[in-house]
This record gives C-alpha cells, sequence and structure tokens, in this order.
C-alpha cells in the first residue's frame, strides 16, 4: 500500500496537506487519504509543482516555462524569445542581425540602439543621454558646474548656462524673476 499524502475533506472533497486537522472550509475531521496528488492552500504539491505541473516562478520539471524558455531564456532549439542563439546569430537570417538589422544586444548595424545611443552611451553627435560630449561640455560648451570651455563662468556670446549675462539679463532684456532691464541702464 502506498504511504499517506495528506487528508481530505469528507464533507467538500477538498485535499490537504498533512498538518491540519480540520477542513477550513467546513471545519469537519479530515480523512487520511494515499496514492493522489495532496495541493497546499497555494495549490502546490509537496515536490512544489502546482496541477498544470509549473513550479512557483513557473517552470516545469524540466526546466522551461510556459512559453517552453529556460531560465536562461532560450527555448529547447536554442534561441531566445527574439530568434537569437547563445552566439548571436538570428534563427532566420542566419547573420548576427534580424530582418530589421538588430542584433542580439538591440543596436543596429550601425552600433546604435533604440534610443540612438551606442554601446560607450553616445548619440550620433557624440553626446550622452545628459547631453554631454566625451569632454564633458554640453552643446553650448558648459560642463557640469556651469564653466564654459573657455573657463570662464559666460560663454563666447557673455551668456551663462542658462542664458543670463554679467548684470543677470537674458537676451530678451529679462531678469531672473522676469523683470525689463531698465532703459537708463541700457
Amino acid at each position: 500500500m502506498s504511504e499517506i499524502l495528506g487528508k481530505q475533506c469528507p464533507s467538500c472533497g477538498i485535499k490537504f496537506v498533512m498538518e491540519l486537522e480540520k477542513c477550513p472550509i467546513c471545519n469537519v475531521y479530515l480523512e487520511s487519504i494515499s496514492g493522489t496528488e495532496v495541493y497546499d492552500q497555494n495549490g502546490y504539491t509537496l515536490d512544489g509543482f502546482d496541477k498544470n505541473g509549473y513550479d512557483l516562478e513557473g517552470y516545469d520539471r524540466h526546466g522551461f516555462d510556459r512559453e517552453g524558455y529556460n531560465r536562461a531564456g532560450y527555448s529547447k532549439a536554442g534561441f531566445d524569445k527574439r530568434d537569437f542563439n547563445k552566439q548571436g546569430i538570428h534563427r532566420y537570417t542566419g547573420r548576427k542581425f534580424n530582418f530589421q538589422n538588430i542584433d542580439k544586444d538591440g543596436y543596429d548595424d550601425k552600433g546604435f540602439d533604440e534610443a540612438g545611443y551606442n554601446r560607450s552611451g553616445y548619440d550620433r553627435f557624440g553626446r550622452d543621454r545628459e547631453g554631454f560630449d566625451r569632454e564633458g561640455y554640453d552643446k553650448k560648451g558648459f560642463d557640469g558646474n556651469g564653466i564654459h570651455r573657455n573657463g570662464t563662468k559666460y560663454g563666447y556670446n557673455g551668456f551663462d548656462k542658462d542664458g543670463y549675462d554679467r548684470e543677470g539679463y537674458d537676451n530678451y532684456g529679462c531678469n531672473r524673476e522676469g523683470k525689463k532691464r531698465d532703459a537708463k541702464s541700457i
């Protein structure tokens, strides 16, 4: 005779693990059962698999998820969800790039990703995601601290990083509070 696997409620027929004495639904004493699959309160067997044969993380006994991919992200045929193998060769094109000229890591044939940045983090114009070039200056020539390439706080046009001159006015004649420059001071 097989070993006792769990208990079953004689009233509602639900199966439980051995630790329970009474059915939490019917409040009647449970009977011992054997030879069938017994599920805990979360719906998993003693081995840790649900009624469909998948564990808590969603993988079957062979290590594949419901879509047929293993924990590393590859199918039984050896391709990931974007149809690249471990070496980076596309399943249908037989080369490093898919039909859209995108490689395994998401870079196009010119070396830029979907957002327009290369593997080093720079765009086609040599600027990083914050807008600074390799030397650390933005488009206007200022670094992150507001110092211009020329070593001063003001650029070649006489304005600082925020667009204000030495007197605190922008190119429209307004100061930081939005007030116009006096006609006498011009």
